[in-house]
């Protein structure tokens, strides 16, 4: 139990440290953004972004996601890994291949002034991922996490060499994109010699079409999440404009801290996860690592609200006020994507992606409908609404196909309390004046405490334990 305890911990703390610190400055950054981008920049920046993530997942076939799967089974035996690394290879080239001569001839059809930085953000997001998902297959987590930092790193610095130096604008934060990705594919290439693993005689078409129909399932339902993420801003982009869809971006600029908080986490769950004997022992591990990781994530989500509500207007030029009022929403969803990725994560151990690939695409369409029956009348408030739909639904989707392979419980002496507090919280979010938002500040954090004093108690014993390590080294 204690190596399963510190595997997962060690991983995160490994992941966290290439992500969290990074996430946090760009976080910070905010008020320069804000203050140099219009509402409309910002929002036609994010909506390229949107597009060249929506693309990247057809093009990259999902094969990185076949390529760490297959790396964490065999990942100590070099012959194996160098034969999936290869044919992982192959595929990506056909693939990448096969969509710049479909892009070369669009090219002259395509009026955006933005298209050279379109394919060449989408070629090198690719091949980045691709590569980082090798070190990551490994268990080699130093070098994945130092990826994450060197690529966040260096895209801030681009950010802001580019806007106030250069005043590229929208311009700016592409290259930007770009170069930082560039960074960290040529880190991870160096790292892990991932060259050294390439040998053509290794060519397996039976082993391609292995990965291949692990992969493809998880294109629709990659891209279905993908489109629950961002039909929202296409749709307030087509109706109510791009600034709008500035608006709406800062909000959930503030949920994506959220949601890569848990991200960290749950790179090394699914890892941990795919390596569980799925025995009474076992599944009792998983279930009790659900629990705790509920309580950890509702307390961060109602901690978030009620320090945002606190420190928003320090943040936030005033012409982005209007998304103070969104936020609250997008915290909420987030923490039913968490909770419904607790269990996926189960069905990725399983091998039941293409149960995943049906409850994303269904989430999908919920997206879309409830947004284009919404939008005429509630206006930007569609876009958080639909999006709580349609992560309910992926919850309640997998949490039926998970029970199918193991008893899942949940803890109400937990779930009430949590309930009760975030409508407090909520409460003060809106009404309360700065006093009152002072003392929920206290209050949340006292109860959070209380709440997962052991995880904490957990964390400092195992923190002082490296450092004990490190001292007599």
């Amino acid at each position: 139990m204690k190596n399963r305890n510190n595997e997962l911990l060690k991983n995160t703390i490994a992941i966290s440290i290439g992500k969290m610190g990074i996430k946090i400055v760009q976080f910070f950054l905010l008020p320069f953004y804000t203050s140099i981008l219009s509402t409309e920049e910002y929002g036609t920046a994010d909506l390229l972004n949107a597009y060249i993530s929506l693309i990247s997942i057809i093009v990259s076939l999902r094969i990185e996601q076949a390529l760490f799967r297959y790396l964490a089974e065999v990942r100590e035996e070099k012959e194996k890994c160098s034969k999936i690394i290869t044919n992982v290879f192959i595929v990506t080239a056909c693939s990448l291949s096969v969509f710049l001569l479909f892009f070369l001839l669009m090219f002259p059809f395509l009026k955006s002034p933005y298209k050279m930085y379109f394919i060449t953000n989408v070629i090198i997001l690719v091949l980045s991922n691709v590569v980082t998902q090798v070190s990551r297959g490994l268990g080699d987590y130093k070098t994945y996490a130092a990826a994450g930092l060197l690529t966040t790193f260096f895209m801030i610095f681009f950010n802001i060499i580019f806007l106030s130096v250069f005043q590229l604008r929208v311009d700016g934060l592409l290259i930007s994109v770009l170069f930082g990705n560039i960074i960290g594919l040529l880190y991870v290439l160096y790292k892990k010699r991932v060259f050294q693993y390439i040998n053509m005689g290794y060519l397996d078409k039976k082993l391609m079409k292995e990965l291949c129909k692990y992969s493809f399932p998880l294109i629709p339902s990659e891209l279905s999440w993908q489109i629950v993420k961002a039909s929202d801003k296409f749709i307030v982009n087509f109706v109510l404009g791009a600034g709008s869809v500035g608006i709406l971006s800062i909000s959930t600029r503030f949920s994506s801290i959220y949601t890569e908080i848990y991200s960290v986490y749950n790179m090394s769950w699914i890892d941990v996860v795919v390596c569980q004997n799925f025995n009474e022992e076992g599944k009792a591990y998983i279930n009790r690592m659900i629990h705790i990781a509920f309580r950890i994530f509702s307390s961060i989500c109602i901690g978030m609200m009620a320090a945002i509500s606190l420190f928003f207007s320090a943040l936030v030029n005033e012409t982005y006020q209007a998304s103070y009022y969104l936020i609250p929403m997008y915290l909420f969803l987030t923490l039913i994507y968490i909770s419904r990725s607790l269990f996926s994560g189960i069905l990725i151990a399983k091998k039941k992606v293409t149960v995943i690939a049906k409850a994303t695409i269904g989430a999908g369409i919920v997206n879309i409908l409830v947004n284009l029956l919404l939008i005429k009348w509630v206006g930007i408030w569609a876009a958080p609404i639909s999006s709580c739909c349609a992560y309910f639904y992926m919850f309640l989707v997998d949490l039926v196909q998970v029970k199918k392979e193991m008893e899942i419980t949940f803890e109400l002496k937990y779930i009430i309390p949590y309930s009760i507090l975030f409508g407090i919280v909520l409460a003060g979010y809106y009404y309360g004046g700065r006093n009152f938002k002072i003392i929920l500040c206290l209050v949340v954090g006292c109860f959070c405490f209380i709440v997962n004093k052991k995880v904490l108690k957990f964390l400092i014993q195992y923190g002082l334990k490296i450092f004990h390590i490190q001292k007599e080294e």
